[in-house]
């Protein structure tokens, strides 16, 4: 497993560290969603009963229905289209035309009608939060890309919903609860993660091509000192309460996932991509299976000092 180092988090941006931000998703649009976004099979293997799990806290906390969740940064829009069902309709709004078009086209090709896609600046947000067009939101790891002002700004723009407004976010957090029993324990895991692994995948051939821009991308960031996109950097959790505790009540910040994404992750990178997901369909249940015991006896954070993606779940005071 690749282990990225821990980077500080830039204080400001600058118009040149956006614009290698902007020009670093660009350039590697494609090879990211073949690597993160994944295949639909090996995403919703991987994701999809994390963000069922966060349908449900939405329906638990507010009683309209159909709720309508506004998804802010959806990019190509898959969690989104794992979200949304008859009694959840999501909105996706992205600065990205190009973006937005993809998540059509995607949510067409499945059928998923549960779902719209609207090209939007952050700063419109506001509008939408006084109209009370939404009765909450949904974020997919699209902030922990910004610098700490960055951040400041957009929090504040959240804390303009009103009171009672559900916000849950999925991104990566460093909880920093690992111990060195725990580690050891951790590494026993990830043993038995990589048996798993050459059981499985012995007779699969890697995609030379996926497998080298990756190790490029991740050279580039050791040399420009990033954590692997120029301005991408996960959080920790006194940052996070610094943020929002002013204006909302944080009422979990919990992983979600760990062996079960790193499979799908790692799956993505084969050549044989139907082979992929038949693996995928036999290993990613058992997986998940297992970081949703390590999560509900509260032994993953304890495992790992790396960073874990988290859900937090916030409620406007």
């Amino acid at each position: 497993m690749q282990v990225f180092a821990r980077r500080p988090r830039m204080l400001r941006s600058s118009p040149e560290w956006d614009r290698q931000e902007v020009a670093w998703w660009d350039a590697n649009a494609a090879h990211i969603e073949r690597i993160w976004g994944l295949s639909d099979p090996l995403c919703r293997g991987a994701r999809q009963k994390y963000i069922e799990h966060i349908r449900a806290c939405f329906l638990q906390l507010k009683a309209a229905r159909p709720l309508r969740i506004l998804e802010i940064a959806c990019g190509s829009g898959w969690p989104g289209r794992i979200l949304a069902s008859s009694e959840l309709k999501v909105t996706g709004v992205d600065f990205s035309e190009g973006q937005i078009q993809i998540a059509r086209t995607k949510a067409a090709e499945i059928g998923q009608t549960n779902c719209d896609y609207v090209q939007m600046e952050i700063s419109h947000l506001n509008e939408a939060f006084q109209l009370s067009q939404f009765d909450g939101a949904f974020i997919h790891c699209g902030i922990h890309h910004l610098c700490t002002v960055e951040l400041t700004e957009f929090a504040e723009l959240l804390g303009r919903s009103p009171k009672g407004f559900p916000i849950i976010l999925v991104e990566p957090v460093y909880l920093d609860r690992s111990h060195f029993l725990g580690r050891i324990l951790g590494r026993a895991f990830t043993a038995l993660y990589y048996l798993l692994g050459a059981f499985y995948y012995a007779c699969s051939m890697q995609d030379k091509i996926v497998m080298q821009t990756t190790q490029d991308l991740l050279e580039l960031a050791t040399r420009k000192e990033w954590f692997f996109s120029p301005k991408e950097t996960p959080f920790d959790v006194g940052e996070v309460q610094r943020l929002f505790s002013s204006n909302f009540e944080i009422k979990e910040i919990d992983p979600v996932t760990y062996f079960g994404l790193r499979a799908a992750q790692h799956l993505s990178t084969l050549k044989d991509q139907q082979r992929a997901t038949r693996v995928g369909s036999r290993v990613l249940p058992f997986l998940n299976s297992i970081d949703r015991l390590l999560i509900k006896t509260e032994l993953l954070p304890k495992l790992t000092s790396e960073y874990l993606f988290c859900r937090i779940v916030l409620i406007r005071k």
